[in-house]
């Protein structure tokens, strides 16, 4: 199994475009699944896990953070000089859980 097999795409909701040359947004460049990864230039990996905050003491909710970030830079517009860059914005799939852990 490769490493790709455990990434996801985004949802397509947190993308946001006007679908105006003129005005190029981040979500207008990135590259959304897995598959792009070997000609990406640039990988935004996100892992919408509580695990290790839970673990350090902290407050749970760190998982919803890529979503947010993901959120607020497809909103971004970029510079011409960027419009050709290969980003893609991956997320870690959630591991199936087992009847044991359940």
């Amino acid at each position: 199994m490769t490493a790709l097999a455990h990434l996801a795409p985004m949802e397509d909701d947190l993308f946001y475009s006007r679908h105006d040359p003129n005005d190029v947004r981040f979500s207008d460049i990135v590259l959304r699944h897995p598959e792009a990864c070997p000609d990406s230039q640039v990988v935004i990996l996100g892992c919408p896990r509580d695990e290790g905050v839970r673990r350090n003491g902290g407050r749970a909710g760190s998982r919803f953070a890529p979503n947010e970030i993901c959120g607020t830079l497809c909103r971004y517009a970029v510079s011409e000089a960027h419009q050709y860059l290969k980003l893609n914005t991956l997320k870690r799939r959630r591991r199936a859980t087992s009847p044991s852990t359940a």
